[in-house]
């Protein structure tokens, strides 16, 4: 049976990190990365959100003749990616006949705003459920590597900047302080954590698919809770990642109602 990421089905059953690959699944790919006319290398070009380990090489070896296991994510995102892509390309293509020169300013305000924040191009396009911005393109325009696009895009991405608040940067020393009064996972939380990651929400994608999550929250604190023993948390934090992992599913539920 073909490998799927429809997500409701994620949800339903206990998924693995891995899976093997094989040739079914390999055409399969091929036949979505052929839907977005892109080359791998273009497809992987300028992500911010690529997952460590996830390369052209390996992108290229799963079209061809790879046989062995490969991780569970990667095959996710590669399906998402394709899948995406492939529904912006052609109103992609059309906006490309309206595109001007982008002045500088702008440009590097892109970057300075995701200095700012913290928050990648997709992330913060995602979570404001703006689908008709192509997140690579605001990045080759801020590094220079485009110099015509829409303002009007630009524009957009600058104003969610604008409604994002300044990231918050602990020094060891807040950091440590702070750590005094945290207290270890109890077991009941734990338990509960470890099948939201089984079920794929944690730790990276209650990230993405929330947007009022605190800056000093991310994925690899709560891999962190996940892996290790005796993890000691800020309650009120591990709280509201349950809360969060709760509304992503009450929200996919509701779909089906």
């Amino acid at each position: 049976m073909g490998y799927t990421i429809d997500f409701m089905t994620s949800l339903s059953k206990k998924s693995s990190n891995q899976i093997r690959w094989n040739r079914d699944l390999a055409n399969d790919l091929k036949l979505r990365v052929q839907a977005t006319k892109l080359t791998p290398r273009k497809l992987l070009e300028d992500r911010d959100d690529l997952p460590e380990g996830l390369h052209k090489d390996l992108f290229i070896a799963l079209l061809g003749s790879y046989n062995g296991k490969v991780e569970k994510s990667f095959v996710d995102y590669l399906y998402k990616l394709c899948q995406d892509e492939a529904k912006v390309d052609q109103f992609i293509r059309s906006k490309k006949r309206k595109y001007s020169d982008i002045p500088q300013h702008k440009r590097k305000q892109i970057l300075s705003e995701r200095a700012r924040t913290g928050v990648f191009v997709s992330l913060l396009l995602s979570s404001a459920g703006t689908t008709s911005i192509d997140a690579v393109t605001i990045m080759k325009l801020a590094n220079n590597k485009q110099i015509k696009g829409s303002e009007k895009d630009i524009d957009k991405v600058l104003e969610l900047y604008a409604l994002r608040p300044t990231k918050i940067v602990l020094s060891q020393v807040d950091y440590k302080r702070l750590s005094e009064n945290y207290l270890p996972i109890d077991e009941q939380s734990k338990i509960k954590l470890l099948r939201l990651r089984d079920i794929g929400l944690l730790p990276g994608i209650i990230f993405t698919l929330k947007s009022n999550c605190p800056s000093h929250l991310n994925p690899p604190i709560v891999s962190n809770w996940l892996n290790r023993e005796n993890q000691k948390a800020d309650p009120k934090d591990v709280l509201l990642v349950l809360d969060l992992c709760e509304d992503v599913l009450k929200e996919a539920l509701d779909l089906y109602k």
